[in-house]
């Protein structure tokens, strides 16, 4: 069976331990003790289509980063990077490297979190030849995160629609690529248990928001009521798509922190022992 993947969430419960903090977000007591993933604010920037100065950006992002240090026992920043685009990812690396991924920023409990960028339609296999490059140029990069939303997706309304064979394709590569020196990020999956069954064993994380929207007839199915509108309707959301995670395969670091808040009966008709 593969090893648990740690499941990093935007609002998470106060008792989970992975949380995510998004730039321009004041670093809660909330978040003492626990690893948080700061998001560097790019999916915004390019849904809306506003940039901003690359120096300004670090410079925001190294500040907050320093806050949340300051609560959290580790902060995994996620470095600038430009969606679609790996050259301007790379040389936004570049220069964000030396100031959120040296020596000094590493004894507040900071690691540091490299993009593959690539664009929809690119040769995939262009993306190992990425994953060296970045490896080779940032040794001390920690993590690696393959994007598996706006680069895999189309837009249809609203809504961005990913091609599940694309995501376990683009996340397979670059842990060929990667070849176990750094764990892998899955960034920003849909919560679907076929596909995070199939990267799991490939990944040590993923991030996603998905789960503030819960399957309403799976609750209403097991007689519950979860939703995001009070907190306790969320803790059970939240326990309810760690549970669902689980008892379809996919390996959860700590999912019996978000079990134990689920009713016996609830977990039996599911099939997960708490």
């Amino acid at each position: 069976m593969a090893q648990p993947v740690e499941f990093y969430a935007t609002g998470a419960p106060h008792w989970w331990r992975f949380h995510v903090l998004t730039l321009g977000q004041p670093p809660s007591s909330q978040l003492r003790g626990k690893t948080v993933l700061h998001e560097n604010g790019a999916f915004r920037m390019w849904a809306s289509g506003v940039s901003v100065d690359p120096q300004l950006w670090i410079a925001r992002l190294q500040q907050s980063v320093v806050r949340a240090s300051a609560v959290a026992d580790e902060v995994r920043v996620v470095l600038p990077d430009r969606i679609g685009d790996f050259e301007a990812t790379l040389r936004l690396h570049r220069l964000a490297y030396p100031r959120l991924c040296g020596e000094s920023v590493k004894k507040r409990g900071v690691r540091c979190v490299a993009v593959v960028q690539f664009r929809r339609g690119e040769n995939m296999d262009v993306l190992r030849q990425r994953t060296e490059l970045l490896l080779s140029e940032m040794p001390d990069v920690d993590i690696v995160a393959v994007p598996t939303k706006a680069t895999l997706g189309e837009r249809r309304g609203g809504r961005i629609v990913v091609n599940p064979t694309l995501v376990v394709s683009a996340v397979a590569r670059v842990a060929d690529a990667v070849a176990g020196k750094k764990p892998v990020h899955a960034l920003a999956p849909q919560l679907r248990a076929e596909v995070l069954r199939r990267i799991a064993p490939l990944i040590a994380s993923f991030d996603t928001t998905s789960w503030t929207r819960p399957v309403n007839s799976l609750a209403k199915k097991l007689g519950i009521v979860a939703s995001v509108k009070d907190a306790g309707q969320r803790e059970l959301a939240f326990a309810l798509a760690v549970a669902h995670l689980v008892a379809n395969g996919v390996p959860i670091a700590d999912a019996d922190v978000a079990l134990q808040r689920l009713p016996e009966r609830v977990l039996r008709r599911l099939g997960v022992v708490a």
